[in-house]
């Protein structure tokens, strides 16, 4: 199996959903920025070939979903990143035709099913492709003149983690079309969100990606931070942005940001390669892919699905409803940190054991931020590498959302989706996700029994020669 053959199948699909000519596609898609990105690809793509769409953003496949999905009465179905791990339950869906475009791990190649995945032609789908990235070439198949959103599939990769200091193989082919095209436009620059755009004291404050210990979270201290580089915070009557800076100021900057950041996960780079696109402005925090990317996914977690989607297809509106939610949502990750200090060490709350951390925070930080909190964590330098860290918060339904993580660099090898699994089974639950990054929601009911297991299992993990390990 090659790239070349998963194009060809590629290919293949798409022209047989040409011969199918639906008066309505449905679209059912993932929460995430992946997900979202991957919609507004599909849903553009449609648009350019005069064919209506109805598309639903979901947390997941459940069986109660397929049948819903069975009481309607559209005749083609897409699903965008998701399905290829319940590929037996979407099954279900009766005398449907079914495009599953997805980039996980699949259960099996599916029955009945037009499945493309890039794992099933030995591509790996953590780091070479995303979903968005999937649905980039189907669309650019349908219609070369789609190539002109490869933008959007480059945003997709980026909000799944697939970009380190640059793309590979099919995600760097999708740059280059970009690139070639002049849609984008490639530089070396600070990585930190709102470096452009905003005062550098508040661009610090709020940097989670890259985390800056004792500067994150801490205005004061992003300002002392600043002065003590002797770079000034304030000029001519305005707080001063990155652009104010000479290149002296930038140097220094770098290695003061670089220095705090000592013994942190080594892919979270501060300067590296920014993807800029190039329609929008200077001023514009949808310019760099980065941090539309970040946007997307704050409208995710907030479950405002809608606004993202349609911040994505241009909606002005909605762009000023996804930066409205980005800044509140920013405030919530910095009081959600100051929670995590200031229990740091507390039995019950933030539990330090041996190469484990739990994070009980219940209802003191909302579910859509334990996640978060979990992977900012992991990226500091607090924690020894191969610390693995697990988070659990409350939900509104009586549900726990639990995320599972890996601190700085994975040493053992190990595989968060194998261990959060090897928790939950036993218990009669389920989890899903990466080697990387795994989560599942549990009700509160089962809670403490889940705890009990998890200190079990990762007690075991230390103290074996048998460490769950990448299958």
């Amino acid at each position: 199996m090659s790239q070349a053959d998963f194009e060809e199948h590629i290919k293949q699909t798409v022209n047989h959903f040409k011969t199918l000519r639906p008066s309505v596609v449905r679209i059912i898609a993932n929460q995430d920025a992946d997900g979202i990105a991957a919609t507004a690809i599909l849903i553009k793509a449609l648009a350019r070939e005069n064919l209506k769409y109805v598309a639903t953003i979901v947390r997941g496949v459940t069986p109660r979903l397929i049948e819903e999905l069975n009481h309607e009465h559209y005749d083609v179905y897409f699903f965008l990143d998701l399905g290829s791990t319940t590929l037996s339950v979407i099954e279900k869906l009766e005398k449907k035709n079914i495009f599953v475009l997805d980039h996980h791990q699949p259960e099996t190649a599916g029955n009945h099913i037009y499945h493309l995945n890039p794992y099933l032609y030995d591509i790996n789908g953590t780091r070479d492709l995303s979903a968005a990235g999937v649905t980039y070439y189907f669309a650019k198949m349908l219609n070369e003149a789609n190539k002109a959103y490869a933008y959007l599939a480059i945003i997709g990769a980026i909000g799944d983690g697939q970009e380190d200091k640059g793309f590979w193989n099919m995600n760097q082919d999708i740059v280059d079309n970009a690139v070639t095209l002049g849609t984008i436009t490639i530089e070396q620059d600070l990585r930190i969100f709102g470096m452009q755009t905003k005062p550098l004291h508040k661009a610090l404050e709020y940097s989670t990606s890259p985390y800056i210990p004792n500067v994150t979270g801490n205005e004061k201290q992003a300002i002392r931070f600043l002065e003590e580089q002797n770079i000034k915070t304030y000029e001519k009557g305005r707080w001063r942005k990155l652009k104010d800076l000479d290149q002296e100021e930038i140097k220094r900057l770098i290695i003061a940001i670089t220095t705090k950041r000592i013994g942190s996960d080594e892919n979270d780079e501060i300067y590296g390669p920014v993807y800029l696109l190039n329609n929008e402005t200077e001023d514009s925090l949808f310019k760099d892919l980065r941090e539309y990317s970040t946007i997307l996914n704050c409208c995710a977690r907030l479950k405002k699905y809608g606004i993202g989607l349609a911040a994505c297809l241009g909606n002005q509106k909605a762009r000023e409803e996804a930066l409205e939610l980005h800044d509140r949502y920013r405030r919530d990750i910095i009081e959600s940190l100051n929670w995590f200090y200031n229990n740091k060490g507390k039995q019950g709350k933030v539990e330090e054991g041996k190469g484990y951390l739990l994070i009980n925070a219940e209802e003191h930080i909302r579910d859509h931020l334990i996640g978060v909190l979990c992977s900012l964590i992991s990226r500091s330098n607090i924690y020894d590498d191969g610390t693995v860290i697990i988070g659990l918060a409350h939900g509104l339904d009586d549900t726990t959302k639990i995320s599972a993580r890996i601190a700085g660099v994975n040493k053992n090898n190990l595989n968060m989706n194998y261990i959060l699994t090897t928790i939950t089974k036993p218990l009669g639950l389920t989890a899903g996700g990466h080697s990387f990054a795994a989560g599942t929601s549990i009700p509160q009911e089962q809670q403490q029994a889940f705890l009990i297991k998890a200190r079990e299992v990762l007690i075991t993990l230390q103290t074996t020669e048998n460490t769950i390990k990448t299958l």
